[in-house]
């Protein structure tokens, strides 16, 4: 299993819709670790996602989706740095 860390930022119609905790719940799903917040200076959504290769394909492709009431404009996607992740939490709005 190749793991790799990503950072993900979604722009578009993404906060105030549930975003974040469907963010939780699909990345639980795939056995993914990191963390999402809202970042308010740009109304984008931030997210460190890290595990099996192909499951965060899968994550990156749901994004495009995610919770009813979204519109995802925009997903740019970085190499993430690698931290020792366990869970994937929701963190504060920075």
């Amino acid at each position: 299993m190749d793991t790799e860390t990503k950072h993900l930022r979604i722009h578009g119609r993404v906060q105030g819709v549930g975003y974040r905790n469907w963010a939780q719940y699909t990345a639980v799903q795939l056995r993914l670790c990191g963390w999402v917040r809202n970042v308010r200076k740009d109304s984008s959504v931030e997210i460190i996602i890290k595990g099996d290769e192909d499951n965060i394909q899968k994550f990156i492709s749901a994004a495009y989706q995610g919770p009813s009431g979204c519109k995802v404009e925009a997903i740019h996607v970085s190499t993430g740095v690698n931290e020792d992740f366990t869970t994937f939490e929701i963190r504060d709005t920075l």
